[in-house]
């Protein structure tokens, strides 16, 4: 629950926190280990057909834990409403050297514009048209210092729609460098071929057109540098703002923070020698319509994934939105890869 002083606080400035959690130390690391896992063997997700790094929450018990914690429903609860339906998950693993995640908002669809998509995730019922209609809760699995691609807010700024242009993909707000850590030549053209090279893209076709066996890891890479400057993405024009609206927030493992995705938030680089998991859940009021475009019989959301398994655990209260559809979070059971 927040105290008053923390409910005006999240109103003023956007975001509140960070709140230690109530699981174990060991739990949390369960949890990381797990992601770890699966990052690792990049193993086709058993929802969706190939890989992602969505709704871990669905696959694993301790990651859906971290989201149900009393403490924090509760919390959610005073700001949206009784009825809650967690509708997403997303990993957010930066490598060593792994680049910002730069400025961004979401103003609520979750259409995929940041792989130049435009399917709305979500659409709010006619009652609950406020600012406040999705919430994320952003998870530390690990203590995170100001080295390892920690949050950063700007104040005050989810009263504000910032403009964003399209861009090609390689210059986008979300790019990330895909080739970061890969050792050979081999293991870039199975990642390419398998589509697990670049998040959400699918570059199984990328080589088809160029002679791989005579060209060299560098010509390979500027081939499909080149591929994905042709799809356009999204960036958040630049904008000024001052040294006291920016706030950096390191935090301890097990540690979340509570914001609506209208806060203007980015994470820095990660400038140091490790890596830094974290996790992020969202929740939006059960009268929602998500995944609207799935009544009329479109299941492929904004990050290109086929949604026809997906399904929304109702966090609390009652389901006020009968076309949702829903897993009762005593079937989450722990998927082995």
């Amino acid at each position: 629950m927040l105290t008053k002083e923390q409910l005006e606080f999240f109103e003023q400035e956007g975001y509140v926190g960070p709140f230690d959690s109530q699981l174990s130390g060991d739990t949390i690391d369960s949890v990381a280990n797990y992601l770890h896992e699966y990052l690792d063997k990049r193993a086709d997700h058993p929802l969706y057909g190939r890989f992602s790094v969505r709704e871990m929450h669905l696959l694993n018990e301790d990651v859906l834990a971290l989201a149900s914690q009393p403490q924090l429903v509760g919390a959610l609860q005073q700001i949206l409403g009784d009825d809650l339906a967690l509708w997403r998950s997303k990993i957010f693993y930066k490598k060593p050297g792994d680049a910002a995640i730069e400025w961004h908002q979401e103003w609520g669809a979750f259409n995929g514009e940041e792989i130049g998509n435009d399917i709305p995730g979500l659409k709010p019922s006619v009652d609950n048209q406020n600012e406040f209609w999705n919430l994320t809760i952003w998870f530390a699995l690990q203590d995170i210092d100001e080295s390892m691609g920690p949050m950063q807010f700007i104040r005050k700024s989810y009263k504000k729609r910032y403009p964003i242009e399209m861009v090609p993909m390689v210059d986008s707000a979300f790019w990330q460098d895909p080739f970061l850590g890969l050792e050979s030549k081999e293991q870039l053209v199975e990642k390419c071929r398998n589509a697990t090279l670049v998040l959400d893209i699918n570059t199984s076709d990328y080589l088809d057109d160029i002679d791989i066996d005579a060209s060299s890891v560098e010509t390979l890479q500027q081939h499909i540098l080149n591929k994905c400057a042709k799809l356009e993405a999204a960036y958040t024009c630049d904008f000024d703002y001052a040294d006291d609206e920016l706030v950096t927030l390191p935090m301890k493992k097990g540690q979340y923070v509570i914001f609506p995705e209208r806060t203007m938030h980015r994470s820095t680089a990660n400038v140091s020698e490790l890596g830094r998991m974290a996790i992020n859940f969202r929740v939006t009021p059960s009268s929602t319509l998500i995944y609207p475009g799935r009544v009329g019989g479109d299941y492929v959301d904004g990050s290109n994934i086929d949604i026809s398994h997906h399904k929304s655990i109702l966090l609390s209260g009652e389901n006020r939105e009968p076309r949702n559809e829903y897993m009762d979070a005593s079937d989450v059971k722990t998927h082995r890869f």
